[in-house]
């Protein structure tokens, strides 16, 4: 895979985080966690090399079997990548695949080695690719066997992989029912509460694996396990209550808690208009307000601009209750797909 400009040694690209010292790392919570502690992109095969920007890099590989290009996008995430999953972010995986790169001045086999993981959803073509390199998250979210080939040739930071050097592991199962939904909900809580600045002794990437690979397989027991219990057992009460009556315990329950994802979406699940009392950075987050919208389209109301421009979002919001109309943004409340949506819903409620 060749690119003019590239230098696969080392590489700052404008917009990822720089590495800093822990004393000046921000607050590892929700969105500041995800905008500054996770470095992802997407990737994808397209028929020939476009403009390049800051966000957009393009990769062209020959050799007598392949003959393609790929074009990767910097993604600037507040929250999780859930709408990118499209239908496969409820789909379950069952595997996830462990590939280990030799250090380069070590001998084979030690246990010197740099860890990345790729997951799959069952019927589905596309990968996520995990992995911690120095202090950060990276995830790579492609489609199709020439974007995965990438993944294996590059990490999310475009850095080259040396293939020679890797070893893929045997696939291994995970527990029933796991989907990219939960794994992303394991990411966005546990993890990001616990996530640590790199330590070659303490927090590298074979510790990251490790945990990934503990939730994996077993997600009730590795949560309650890796959280403080008395928090943990407060959490689980707190969702118990939820449950009973959403909007009420949002608006009460300590601030500490108001910054839990899974509480959040509980409660818009039970009650969409739970999303009034979320904290402004759930009003931004995309799979929260479908959700909330979905349970009740006049949550619509309280979801961020950006969110009230999304068609899908809106769609979602009108044809639960087509009063909702009036919360959208001004071009979509002129869209004939979505109007219509809102009419057949008015008309028949």
């Amino acid at each position: 895979l060749t690119c003019p400009h590239l230098n696969t040694a080392a590489m700052f690209i404008p917009g990822l985080p720089s590495c800093q010292t822990a004393e000046y790392l921000p607050a590892r919570w929700n969105a500041s966690w995800w905008g500054f502690w996770v470095s992802a992109i997407t990737v994808e095969e397209v028929s020939g090399k476009g403009d390049e920007t800051d966000n957009d890099r393009y990769f062209h590989h020959k050799d007598a079997d392949k003959d393609f290009w790929i074009k990767t996008t910097l993604l600037h995430l507040k929250s999780p990548p859930d709408k990118l999953m499209g239908e496969d972010l409820h789909k379950t995986i069952t595997e996830y695949t462990e590939i280990r790169q030799d250090w380069s001045l070590m001998p084979r086999g030690w246990m010197t080695y740099h860890s990345f993981t790729f997951l799959s959803p069952v019927g589905s073509d596309l990968t996520i690719c995990l992995e911690k390199k120095t202090d950060q998250l990276e995830m790579m979210i492609g489609r199709g066997e020439n974007a995965k080939f990438f993944m294996q040739e590059f990490s999310a930071m475009l850095r080259g992989r040396m293939r020679s050097r890797c070893a893929e592991l045997p696939s291994r199962p995970v527990a029933p029912g796991m989907t990219l939904a939960r794994l992303f909900e394991w990411i966005d809580g546990p993890l990001a509460r616990g996530w640590q600045p790199y330590s070659l002794l303490g927090a590298n990437c074979q510790h990251f694996s490790e945990d990934l690979y503990g939730f994996l397989q077993d997600p009730v027991r590795w949560e309650a396990f890796s959280e403080d219990l008395e928090q943990f057992q407060q959490q689980q009460s707190i969702l118990q209550e939820v449950r009973k009556d959403p909007k009420a315990v949002m608006a009460s329950m300590p601030q500490e808690f108001k910054k839990e994802r899974r509480i959040v979406l509980e409660a818009v699940k039970i009650d969409g208009l739970a999303l009034e009392q979320a904290l402004d950075h759930f009003k931004q987050d995309w799979r929260v307000v479908l959700v909330a919208v979905q349970q009740n389209g006049l949550a619509l109301e309280f979801a961020d601009e950006e969110l009230r421009k999304d068609k899908e979002v809106v769609l979602a919001a009108v044809r639960q209750n087509g009063a909702a109309l009036k919360h959208a943004e001004a071009k979509l409340q002129e869209d004939r797909e979505i109007v219509k949506a809102a009419n057949w819903t008015l008309a028949t409620s």
